[in-house]
């Protein structure tokens, strides 16, 4: 992490970077951050400048903005590394997404956007916007309008990806594309807006009780997991798969694929597991998460003992109450692991992977709890994120290291 972002200091430093240079420094830069690279706060202060001056093409802010570009702060270095400690980030609350999806999934106007619009939906859609038959303009008026006042409502107390995804599927604003597949395919893009300018009356993405189909797209698409685009529900689905854990993206589901791509030869215990939870979230993220605490788990069996062919994990999920609201807990336990880390409140450091976890994939999306046997022998809880002020003895031991990621419902 240290060295990428004093190659970012680098090439910002040189000078003026050409246009195509730019659109390849920013296409590295998005790489990484989906990748999970800790890019520092100041660093990336100064990539957004850059990318707004890119955008404006405004000669006077240019200028406004070329003293900022041009100071290299002493500490920059440093408090990318600071930011391994987690102090450089604040706690999100997870129930912010899940009430913000949820409102934004009963909203008639954004319902109809991730969802397919049947009779009753499509009757719905019509008196909200006081129409008598469907409009695309007047509807793509109504999601910025709805879209954003809710963004309001929430202010900053939202994952970042998560918010960059929906305005990329709505709006395509940075052009960039959605999900971890660069979908280029948007409520507003111009063969959707041509077809409905074409179909007079007809909605994009027509539940089966209507009586026409979802426009074909002109290109289709392949999403990283497989799924094929034809439609634009297709695409609507994908969406929907990407921001709720129901049918094909229940959970489990999800988890088992994983497990089969990237986990063939590991002792992954399902039995504990809940079937048919559902609630929303950032799917992308979970199963970016879920990877990489698999894959420390495989890191720290490899330094107790030398390999990983004792490496056991037990998955389980189930519905819980967490002050007096629903929640889903995913727990992950390394059986025969241990905590490495000195969790003593006062001096515990997260260290690279552990805020790479943290900020960039579950920062926002749920509160993570710890059960660990840790180095004095004792097996103890431990709030990992918010990070807890005490530790507190377990009266029965656990054999291992269990992650419980608690996630709202509401």
């Amino acid at each position: 992490m240290h060295d990428f972002n004093k190659f970012l200091v680098d090439l910002l430093n040189k000078g003026p970077l050409s246009v195509a240079n730019r659109k390849r420094f920013f296409t590295l830069v998005d790489g990484e951050l989906r990748k999970g690279m800790v890019i520092a706060p100041e660093i990336l202060n100064r990539i957004k400048i850059l990318r707004e001056m890119d955008v404006a093409g405004v000669k006077n802010k240019k200028q406004e903005r070329k003293a900022e570009l041009q100071k290299t702060p002493v500490d920059m270095i440093k408090n990318s590394e600071t930011i391994e400690s987690g102090k450089l980030f604040n706690h999100i609350n997870p129930r912010n997404v899940a009430q913000f999806l949820t409102i934004l999934n009963k909203t008639p106007v954004l319902k109809a956007t991730t969802h397919s619009i049947d009779a009753d939906l499509y009757n719905e859609l019509l008196t909200e916007m006081g129409l008598e038959k469907y409009d695309y303009e007047i509807h793509l008026n109504h999601i910025r309008e709805k879209y954003d006042a809710l963004l309001k409502q929430f202010s900053k107390a939202l994952p970042t990806a998560i918010v960059a995804k929906l305005n990329e599927f709505y709006f395509l604003e940075k052009k960039t594309g959605w999900s971890e597949s660069n979908i280029r395919l948007s409520w507003s893009s111009p063969e959707i807006k041509d077809w409905c300018k074409e179909n007079p009356g007809k909605c994009p993405n027509p539940g089966s009780d209507l009586d026409y189909a979802s426009p074909d797209l002109q290109r289709r698409e392949r999403a990283q997991d497989g799924y094929i685009l034809n439609t634009f529900q297709d695409v609507i689905n994908l969406l929907k798969m990407q921001i709720e854990c129901r049918d094909d993206s229940y959970l489990e589901n999800t988890i088992e694929r994983l497990n089969h791509e990237k986990f063939p030869n590991l002792r992954i215990n399902l039995d504990n597991v809940v079937r048919c939870l559902a609630f929303y979230t950032d799917v992308e993220k979970v199963k970016q998460a879920y990877v990489n605490i698999i894959n420390l788990c495989k890191e720290v069996h490899n330094r107790v003992h030398g390999s990983i062919e004792k490496l056991e994990i037990e998955v389980g999920l189930k519905h819980g109450i967490r002050n007096d609201v629903n929640v889903v807990v995913l727990s992950i336990l390394d059986k025969g692991g241990k905590f490495l880390k000195n969790i003593e409140p006062s001096t515990f450091r997260y260290g690279n992977t552990l805020t790479r976890l943290i900020k960039n994939q579950l920062n926002g999306l749920c509160n993570i709890e710890l059960k660990a046997v840790v180095p004095d022998g004792s097996s103890v809880f431990f709030s990992l994120w918010p990070k807890g002020k005490k530790i507190i003895p377990l009266k029965d031991a656990i054999n291992g290291v269990l992650y419980d990621l608690i996630f709202y419902v509401e």
